[in-house]
């Protein structure tokens, strides 16, 4: 009677990239009472169904020839770092991705190669040289959330673009599959005011005599919601009238149109703005005429480019960027200065700082007069609050020898002899 031979799966510890375990083919038959299993090492159903049928005519056939080894893989041929980088361009280009996601891809490449310059082609990247690439990142002093995006980026060129699409890597052996991104706290997101609202719009005022384009940018940028590009991308013909605008899906990050509507008072604003077929096509050309009547400084606006949609953005942030930074030198003076006078006048308020150092002077806090002046009364009499001897110990240890400065910012501390006298 011949024995049948059987093939099942055998699954392995080993995960693919979508979460399903990975697994090999094995022929079971049965021997008596026995029954015996042999691997094929190989997934490959076809391969494995030619073993299975060679190891039946070995255990039927008298003298059949035994069960042959399976066919090795063929080595891949490494490819070097130049081409892998022209193959990911071109396979990206292919499937209609944005310029800027391309660059940024083969950037994050290139710094990986720069990064270890002893691997001569991408197909020397181990899972090792993956993880020592996370941990150089981050001795960098790059956020966490950098890594994470660098990693991701690594891990679909490595598997996807690399592996499967172009064919030069084995998308199995992913190197960045496994590594485990750092731990990212979740951002703050923080609403402005409408006090910080009209302090920056005084300032832009201030700074650019009143210059309407700015403000209606971020008027608009208030009331839409878009990412600053795809504000600085409507055109002139997105002006769809009763107060509708749109961005195209090709300004559109999401690749999808979108929508929106503004006041008539704001939408005529906006219209104003519009030259060049852009909605704030303005902007290079009163940049210039400031730069000229107003900054006097002609040399600077024969440096104005003509108007793009990422020059406004950058110029943008960068005017928020020299506001922020004011702002924050204009908090530190007032902490470190202190009220006018050392004493908290009508209309001056303490710092925070000063404000929790006063609280935490409990013995030797000052008393106001009811005075309209509201100046600072004569200290009570160390006699008052201490009866006894002086006592060994250092005079720090004393409850209220330490009251503050007629600045009332710093403790003035009290010689032995100063206190030996007022005991007195």
């Amino acid at each position: 009677m011949a024995i049948p031979v059987y093939l099942e799966k055998r699954l392995l510890k080993a995960k693919k990239r979508n979460g399903q375990r990975t697994y090999v083919w094995r022929m079971r038959w049965q021997e008596g009472a026995e029954f015996r299993a042999e691997s094929t090492r190989t997934a490959d159903k076809t391969q494995a169904e030619e073993l299975r049928k060679a190891k039946w005519a070995e255990l039927n056939i008298p003298g059949a020839a035994p069960v042959p080894e399976p066919e090795p893989e063929p080595e891949r041929p490494k490819i070097g770092w130049q081409d892998c980088k022209e193959a990911l361009e071109r396979a990206m280009t292919a499937d209609n991705l944005r310029p800027s996601y391309i660059r940024d891809a083969l950037l994050t490449l290139e710094g990986l190669r720069r990064m270890f310059p002893e691997l001569a082609t991408p197909g020397d990247v181990t899972a090792d040289v993956a993880n020592e690439y996370k941990r150089r990142r981050a001795e960098e002093g790059k956020s966490p959330w950098s890594i994470r995006g660098d990693l991701a980026t690594l891990k679909a060129v490595f598997g996807k673009w690399l592996g499967k699409e172009c064919g030069l890597l084995d998308h199995a052996a992913n190197p960045f599959a496994d590594v485990k991104a750092p731990r990212c706290d979740d951002p703050e997101v923080r609403i402005v005011s409408a006090d910080e609202t009209a302090s920056l719009f005084g300032w832009l005022g201030e700074r650019w005599n009143n210059w309407r384009l700015p403000l209606v940018y971020l008027e608009v940028a208030a009331l839409l919601g878009w990412r600053a590009t795809e504000l600085a991308s409507i055109r002139e013909e997105d002006f769809l009238g009763d107060g509708h605008v749109r961005v195209l899906a090709e300004s559109s990050k999401t690749r999808k149109h979108k929508y929106g509507w503004l006041p008539a008072s704001l939408y005529a604003d906006l219209q104003a703005c519009a030259a060049g077929g852009y909605a704030f096509g303005r902007f290079a050309d009163e940049l210039r005429r400031l730069m000229i009547l107003w900054r006097k400084q002609p040399h600077h606006a024969a440096r104005v480019q003509d108007f793009a949609p990422k020059r406004l953005v950058g110029w943008l942030q960068d005017e928020l960027q020299r506001f922020n930074e004011e702002q924050a030198e204009r908090v530190e003076q007032a902490r470190n200065e202190g009220p006018p006078g050392g004493r908290q006048s009508p209309g001056c308020k303490w710092p925070a700082s000063v404000k929790k150092r006063r609280r935490s002077w409990s013995v030797a806090r000052p008393k106001l007069c009811e005075s309209t002046t509201k100046s600072w009364t004569a200290w009570p009499s160390l006699a008052d609050r201490w009866n006894g001897d002086l006592p060994p110990a250092a005079p720090s240890n004393l409850p209220g020898l330490y009251p503050p400065s007629t600045l009332g910012l710093y403790p003035r501390p009290l010689t032995p002899a100063k206190i030996r006298r007022k005991l007195m």
